[in-house]
């Protein structure tokens, strides 16, 4: 559950990833929307005693998320925490159908496409933050992800898709659909052995073909700036980019 915290001098909201804190073994807080509402000796001091009370109360490892600001950014490295990524959130207003000669199937994900889907998203990610964090195991990035996948076929507002070609399962999407025709990618993957073959081009055509049929006005999405095979896909599938959000690590030891 998502909760707010505000005082004189900053205000932000937080929550804790029951999925991160299974991955990764350890009591993490996640801080998002962080706002000083005044720049100030005793801000700092402020945000500096919050840390510490956070770490009174058990709490191992912060990931803060919040807009690109030069003094947030500064206090922030004040009190060690690491820049990871900036994430940017591209959209694509669909206004027409790809042009798309690709075989590939898109179905709903079943019971027993679980375990290939969990191992997919296990393997398939090497860009987000918890890999680019090299004091993490890199086996906390996978789990990660396998966990999500599990989650997704769990969550009613959640639609988990498997893509295949000859019965090969290539990879996955979590989709989220909003009442205002709008469609949200929670993640995308495609197999390993099938990235960097030009598969990637088509099976997204072939999803935003399939929105555009569903009628979908909007589809958004997240993209790491660590992820530049990613970041050029969305460019040439014509997705707009706006401002992005700066992710920062902190151990609280």
């Amino acid at each position: 559950m998502i909760k707010n915290f505000s005082n004189n001098y900053f205000q932000f909201s937080y929550d804790q990833s029951q999925q991160d804190m299974k991955a990764s073994g350890i009591n993490i807080l996640n801080i998002r929307d962080l706002e000083f509402l005044v720049f100030s000796k005793e801000a700092e001091i402020s945000f500096k005693k919050k840390l510490d009370e956070y770490k009174k109360n058990g709490i191992e490892f912060v990931s803060l998320r919040t807009e690109q600001d030069f003094m947030v950014s500064k206090i922030l490295s004040q009190n060690n925490f690491i820049f990871i990524e900036t994430l940017f959130k591209p959209e694509l207003i669909l206004k027409n159908k790809f042009k798309c000669n690709s075989q590939v199937k898109i179905e709903e994900a079943v019971e027993k496409d679980m375990k290939e889907l969990k191992k997919i998203a296990a393997t398939s990610f090497v860009k987000d933050r918890f890999h680019f964090d090299k004091r993490f195991n890199k086996k906390v990035g996978g789990n990660r992800y396998s966990f999500w996948v599990e989650n997704a076929f769990l969550n009613k507002n959640l639609f988990l898709f498997k893509i295949t070609l000859d019965k090969e399962i290539l990879g996955f999407f979590i989709l989220e659909y909003s009442q205002k025709k709008n469609v949200y990618w929670h993640l995308t993957a495609v197999k390993d052995k099938f990235q960097g073959k030009g598969l990637g081009y088509d099976i997204w055509k072939s999803f935003l073909n399939k929105h555009y049929d569903e009628g979908i006005l909007k589809v958004q999405t997240a993209i790491s700036s660590n992820n530049i095979p990613a970041m050029n896909l969305y460019s040439k599938l014509s997705f707009k980019f706006s401002g992005g959000l700066n992710t920062y690590h902190k151990f609280l030891d």
